[in-house]
């Protein structure tokens, strides 16, 4: 175990060196970049189309063996060409080091191929990605809601979903079960326009 953070970096940095050129060799330094974060974690960000040759290379092979999936997040840029980012955490339990794969997706193009022929835990993070974004991961056999109804309708993660939601649902004491409502609001949003009268008035 080290205790030198300094003599830990430099075994990073020279890890990192050899890993680069590693990685750059063999998927194309044209769509990699790579990273020391706060000096102990990598960062790769790759292109949607090398995603899963390198996932799969960084469990396999000798120099990585990152065989833990720890999570797979996302989050998103509205607005912007790359609308959504996917990070897909891996631990290697023999150095304890982890990486983060980062992978951008237009916001027309919402479809990335599934790691659970890799990594068996990566359905529960794909499905909690797919009911909270609609991020949809092909060839994941069991790709359903996992937090939300089965029945809802939407992704509330996404910044255009609106915060009122669509559906009510509550506890109905009448007929003694859960019952989904289509949502009414008490007030509705009101537009005030003040005319140039009000206005003075207001600032006098």
């Amino acid at each position: 175990m080290y205790t030198n953070n300094n003599s830990l970096l430099k075994l990073l940095t020279g890890y990192r060196i050899g890993f680069s050129s590693l990685l750059l060799q063999i998927f194309n330094n044209k769509y990699t970049a790579i990273g020391i974060l706060n000096g102990f974690y990598l960062q790769i960000e790759i292109s949607l189309k090398y995603l899963f040759p390198l996932i799969y290379f960084f469990k396999k092979h000798s120099l990585c063996l990152f065989k833990i999936l720890i999570d797979i997040i996302s989050y998103e840029f509205l607005g912007n060409k790359y609308r959504y980012i996917i990070v897909y955490s891996l631990l290697n339990l023999e150095t304890s080091l982890r990486s983060f794969i980062k992978v951008k997706i237009q916001e027309y193009n919402t479809t990335l191929l599934s790691i659970t022929s890799l990594f068996y835990s990566a359905n529960w993070s794909e499905r909690e990605v797919f009911d909270f974004f609609g991020i949809y991961f092909y060839l994941n056999k069991d790709l359903r809601r996992i937090l939300l109804d089965y029945g809802f309708q939407g992704y509330p993660l996404r910044k255009d979903f609106p915060l009122t939601g669509f559906i009510e649902l509550f506890y109905d004491d009448t007929i003694k079960k859960i019952t989904y409502e289509k949502l009414t609001l008490s007030q509705e949003y009101r537009t005030l326009f003040y005319t140039k009268n009000h206005i003075n008035s207001l600032t006098k």
